[in-house]
């Protein structure tokens, strides 16, 4: 923490970036909570790969990180990275329940969103049999259950592909 207030007292905004950018990433929440303070941080600063801190504490599971930067109110919750993924979407392809659920509660948030195949985080999930968050993101009214991705597949057309004859019963009690 010492560098991160030496950079404070010189007004460093590149260092001060970066110190946010890898606090939210490692899930060190009493760094984040301190730089949220400083409104020069920029709370959707981008890596190479699009990704903003966010979308890393999310998919991390960082869920007291995600909660600071969700109630500071200005980190953009549908930023995708450049595989057109949301912090929703890295929060569900690592099964992040709690997460997941944060995200979901957050009035801006949009479920649907899809990335570059035009695959929605219930596409994902279901291939990959994440099951809790499955379910979690099905109970939100939201979600579009028959969202089609490049290939027109549906989340119903995964399950039964993969044989998650629990999930495609579920899928189809949503029609």
């Amino acid at each position: 923490m010492p560098q991160v207030t030496l950079a404070l007292r010189k007004g460093d905004s590149a260092a001060l970036h970066r110190f946010f950018f890898h606090a939210a990433k490692e899930g060190t929440e009493k760094i984040v909570e301190k730089l949220l303070a400083v409104k020069e941080v920029n709370r959707n600063h981008r890596d190479d790969g699009g990704q903003t801190a966010l979308s890393h504490a999310a998919g991390r599971g960082h869920v007291k990180v995600v909660r600071l930067l969700l109630e500071d109110g200005s980190a953009d919750v549908n930023s995708r990275d450049n595989n057109g993924w949301t912090p929703l979407f890295h929060a569900a392809a690592h099964n992040r329940t709690e997460v997941v659920n944060l995200l979901l509660a957050h009035p801006n948030v949009d479920p649907n969103i899809k990335d570059l195949k035009q695959r929605t985080p219930l596409s994902y999930v279901t291939e990959n049999r994440c099951f809790e968050v499955f379910k979690l993101l099905l109970a939100d009214p939201d979600v579009d259950p028959d969202s089609k991705d490049f290939e027109q597949r549906t989340p119903l057309s995964y399950a039964v592909e993969e044989k998650y004859y629990d999930m495609v019963g579920i899928l189809l009690d949503t029609h």
